[in-house]
């Protein structure tokens, strides 16, 4: 059962995804609007019909002048960097990451694709596609190694090399090409190259330029060109905009970046010989640039978009434009870059914000601007924006009115108004809610950053009683007020009485530096750790006597580097989050930001592929479950991403802790003593105490109840 999630204005695509093990994924992107990915590529054919690309081998369409989006599953999550279209249904893209390029067509829209090897560029990615006709095309780019340029004229069937001599240096990446006729080629990249050829790539002649800058001197790229009619091209570079008025002949440079500060041009548009802008710098230094003489002079503006811009397009030449962003960036412009319009809402440059649930139902998401505080009380099915001018980063939720942030700032009305927490503790906090709900733990680093400090609130702040520290610094999970663990390294201590005290209570064996770690209830848990084994895969161990016993579950499928490269092995990867619905169904991630899924209690676990419009399958943020076991992850852009689980029979996966026989009331026993000795009883139901011995006789026993 698929479940469409509303927030507000926000649009909800729905993509499936299956699981070897019979389970089936249902993704909803709730933040940003489009997509989290970067974007590096755009082809409009007009004012309201275009497809962008990037990271991941995402690409979208739209037909209404970017309200709505249509995602086009690719073959491979691939950056793709480059888009070329002969019409609507018939078009490329082209990219590639670490060492492996990538090139794909579609007759039909981006409903398939193609994707076209060409042996001779292993190893080397793509810059830019780009065909004279439908028949008649050519690409460019290069690898540590050297750039190359190649050309076919069968439509992409066959592909011949036509890189000039002089590109077999390292990094010399060619970025763009164009085409001032019908025979000559003009190219430009690496350290300011131009190179031009008169005859489709046989011959070629490198353009030299002397540069506007003090020292004359030229070390950036040169990435794209424009050509606005007639024999005028522009092209642009890291640093300078050049301008040739003979089809590519000679080059001029008519502006330099870096008399306007350390900072770098992202993109830029001419509407004519004359008129044109572009873009540099970042944030409260970006800038806007204008001439209307053709270069002669330029006029600046603060700006509020800044160099992560990677392209600016004005379809048909018209009023209406586009600036794609490298950073998930979607925005319509007027002619100057004078008025924009955020397309991409929620979206926000390096932001992760985080999600938590304190029950079934009531839980908030954290995040900078303009994500701020959002609240829901139906698990996720709504969110309701609190605030959205300011920094919210970290929030937890105890209650529907009780929320807290890092920086020790809390409110009793739902985040409406803030006061700093009156137990007169300054500085950041890392903060544990207890599952109970009956208090939050939180460490704090010692004055002069050495060591830290464990307390305690029951009370939401209004004081705060210091507590015992475990004999060595690791991580936390607390069941309630009482009872809790802390994992470090290869050692696991349990309290039982408020963390006034610590006892070891079992040993991790070849596990180094427990990351994570989550217990469901009072004996049955996971951490997660690297084992030291060489060439061992990332370890999660699992518990069901409170710890006193480990076992190792290191059954780990990875996306296939076919369908993922990926930029580092990513074996042996630290866990860094843990969560579970159940006994059976658990979810984590590792320090690589993949997720992983499991609903055989962990014996095998599953790295998930999220939707290439969410961007390299990376969890930058953190996991929560709502009470129907749906999982909310975050990541960065903003990115909120719903997970729902369906089993082989469309049935919607939920959180199950019954027993076979009719309902029962119970209170869970531990299973140590605050010495750390092992008692009899594990559980009690309706005052009957389940000891090991009678657990198995006793029918009405199927699992453990779960602390509430």
């Amino acid at each position: 059962m698929k479940r469409v999630i509303m927030l507000q204005v926000l649009l909800l695509i729905v993509i499936n995804s299956s699981f070897s093990q019979g389970t089936k994924f249902d993704f909803s992107l709730i933040n940003p609007h489009i997509t989290s990915t970067n974007l590096l590529a755009a082809w409009f054919f007009d004012a309201a019909t275009g497809y962008i690309a990037g990271g991941a081998g995402a690409v979208l369409f739209t037909n209404d002048s970017g309200r709505t989006w249509r995602e086009c599953d690719t073959p491979k999550r691939i950056w793709i960097s480059s888009l070329y279209f002969n019409d609507i249904q018939d078009g490329w893209a082209a990219g590639g990451a670490n060492y492996q390029l990538y090139l794909i067509s579609t007759t039909d829209g981006g409903q398939t694709w193609r994707e076209h090897a060409i042996p001779e560029l292993d190893g080397k990615i793509i810059s830019k596609i780009n065909f004279r006709n439908s028949m008649d095309g050519w690409i460019s780019g290069g690898s540590a190694e050297n750039g190359f340029v190649y050309r076919t004229t069968d439509g992409g069937s066959t592909w011949l090399d036509r890189s000039p001599k002089d590109l077999q240096v390292p990094y010399h990446v060619i970025e763009d090409i164009i085409f001032p006729d019908s025979n000559t080629v003009v190219i430009c990249g690496y350290r300011g190259y131009v190179a031009r050829s008169i005859d489709n790539g046989v011959n070629w002649q490198r353009i030299e330029w002397k540069s506007i800058a003090p020292d004359s001197l030229i070390f950036g790229p040169l990435e794209q060109f424009q050509k606005v009619g007639g024999s005028t091209i522009f092209c642009k570079g890291k640093e300078d905009i050049l301008r040739s008025d003979d089809g590519g002949v000679t080059w001029k440079d008519v502006f330099f970046i870096g008399m306007h500060g350390g900072m770098q041009l992202g993109g830029f548009y001419f509407h004519s010989a004359d008129a044109g802008f572009a873009i540099g710098g970042y944030g409260a230094g970006a800038m806007r640039f204008m001439t209307t003489d053709g270069g002669g002079t330029w006029s600046a503006t603060n700006d509020t978009v800044g160099e992560v811009t990677g392209s600016i397009l004005f379809p048909g030449n018209g009023d209406q434009g586009y600036i794609i962003g490298r950073r998930a960036e979607v925005y319509r412009i007027t002619p100057m870059g004078e008025n924009k319009v955020q397309l991409n809402t929620g979206y926000n440059l390096s932001s992760v914000p985080t999600v938590d649930f304190y029950d079934g139902n009531n839980g908030c998401i954290g995040g900078v601007k303009p994500i701020g505080l959002r609240t829901t009380a139906d698990g996720g099915k709504t969110w309701r924006v609190v605030d959205s001018s300011t920094d919210y980063t970290g929030a937890i939720r105890n209650g529907t009115d009780h929320v807290a942030l890092r920086n020790g700032m809390v409110s009793t009305d739902g985040g409406v108004t803030w006061q700093q927490a009156l137990d007169g503790l300054g500085g950041e906090r890392t903060l544990y809610r207890t599952v109970k709900n009956d208090a939050v733990y939180f460490t704090q680093i010692n004055q002069g950053g050495l060591g830290s400090r464990l307390f305690v609130t029951k009370d939401w702040f209004a004081t705060s009683t210091e507590c015992q520290f475990p004999p060595a610094a690791g991580n936390f999970f607390f069941l309630s007020a009482d009872t809790g663990w802390s994992a470090s390294q290869q050692t696991l201590y349990l309290t039982c009485d408020g963390a006034r005290t610590w006892t070891e209570v079992g040993a991790m064996d070849g596990v180094i530096g427990a990351n994570c770690i989550l217990f469901i209830d009072n004996i049955h848990g996971w951490v997660g750790g690297v084992s030291p084994a060489n060439g061992k895969p990332t370890t999660i161990l699992r518990t069901s006597d409170g710890g006193a016993t480990w076992t190792p579950q290191e059954e780990m499928t990875y996306l296939p580097d076919s369908l993922y490269p990926p930029l580092t092995p990513r074996k042996g990867r630290l866990p860094t989050q843990i969560c579970a619905k159940n006994l059976d169904e658990a979810w984590f991630i590792d320090g690589f930001f993949c997720i992983f899924y499991t609903n055989d209690g962990g014996k095998k676990w599953q790295q998930v592929g999220l939707p290439p419009k969410c961007g390299d399958a990376y969890v930058e943020g953190n996991i929560a479950l709502a009470g129907d076991g749906t999982l909310f992850c975050t990541g960065t852009n903003g990115m909120l991403l719903q997970i729902n689980t369906t089993s082989g029979d469309g049935v919607t996966s939920r959180l199950r802790n019954t027993c076979r026989s009719k309902k029962r009331s119970g209170t869970l026993l531990l299973p140590f003593s605050p010495q750390g000795k092992q008692t009899s009883p594990l559980y009690e139901l309706n005052g009957v105490r389940i000891t090991p011995e009678n657990k198995g006789r006793n029918k009405r026993i199927c699992k453990p109840v779960v602390v509430k």
